[in-house]
């Protein structure tokens, strides 16, 4: 739960400096955030909410957590381009980047990420 938090913080930082560097202080700007329904909707409020409120209180920019039902939903809006920014895992990065040209800017180096090997269904 610690690495979590410390990356989670990380990503705030990153967020405040990015955000500080794009709008000006007298504005104030919103941006739709989606995130991988990995957890339930009220878990995921809790995780991220304080992350949205220190970008605002530090950028002047807005951050709305938009969320999706289950991930198929969640796959199928961030393949339309409906979320400004998205947390998801490297998979579904690969997939947002052909879609929608969305870009990694922040990734989690706290632990490793084992892929798995897939064969279509009807190969022998």
């Amino acid at each position: 739960m610690r690495k979590i938090f410390l990356y989670l913080g990380t990503i705030t930082m990153f967020l405040c400096v990015l955000a500080g560097a794009i709008v000006n202080a007298s504005e104030r700007k919103t941006y739709t955030f989606g995130v991988v329904p990995q957890f339930d909707a009220r878990k995921l409020q809790e995780i991220w909410a304080p992350i949205f409120e220190e970008v605002e209180r530090t950028s002047h920019i807005r951050l709305v957590f938009k969320g999706a039902k289950d991930i198929p939903t969640f796959e199928k809006e961030f393949s339309k381009g409906d979320y400004d920014f998205a947390y998801m895992n490297p998979y579904h990065m690969i997939v947002a980047n052909q879609d929608q040209g969305y870009l990694p800017l922040v990734r989690d180096t706290g632990r490793k990420l084992y892929g798995i090997i897939v064969v279509r269904k009807d190969s022998p």
